[in-house]
């Protein structure tokens, strides 16, 4: 029986990339209370968005604007801790009209931060705009994926190192 020896910078390398997938799962919208685009007949009494992971309650926000462009949020945002990827505001009555939701959540797993909006209306139904989700500002897609650039990296210089030993013993 032969034994293969790994070098740990093999090992390391094979955690890394097992890491990645973590690492690129951050706090997304998934739904909300009212939903996007719901036509409702009276203002709700707050506002509640379920998110893809764990929130960061100190820093997890929802900003409810209302028809006028006033802001009607009325509190803190508050994230249960029953249910830690939702998170609740309340608001108060605007009137009649478009309310946009703005939400920035961080995700409590490793508090990379998305920013998005979304939007319904009280009364008579108008037209509402689409749902948003972005990142942060001048990252774009490459945000959080520190780990995916060092895994895909690393795996590169693992087959460059086993091409230059495997050349060496040819030779």
């Amino acid at each position: 029986m032969r034994w293969v020896r790994v070098s740990p910078f093999v090992v390391v390398m094979l955690l890394l990339i097992g890491s990645v997938q973590a690492a690129l799962a951050h706090a997304e919208y998934v739904s909300s209370e009212p939903g996007q685009g719901a036509n409702v007949a009276l203002a709700p009494s707050n506002v509640t968005v379920t998110f893809t992971e764990d929130l960061d309650p100190a820093s997890t926000t929802l900003k409810v604007v209302g028809p006028d462009g006033q802001d009607v949020t009325n509190g803190k945002t508050e994230v249960s801790t029953s249910a830690t990827k939702v998170a609740t505001v309340p608001i108060k009555a605007g009137g009649d009209g478009t309310y946009t939701v703005n939400w920035h959540s961080v995700s409590d797993d490793d508090k990379h931060a998305e920013d998005g909006s979304f939007t319904f209306t009280v009364g008579a139904a108008g037209q509402v705009a689409p749902a948003t989700g972005h990142t942060q500002p001048g990252i774009g897609m490459f945000q959080g994926s520190l780990e995916l650039v060092i895994g895909v990296g690393g795996l590169l210089l693992l087959m460059l190192g086993g091409a230059l030993r495997l050349r060496r013993a040819r030779q």
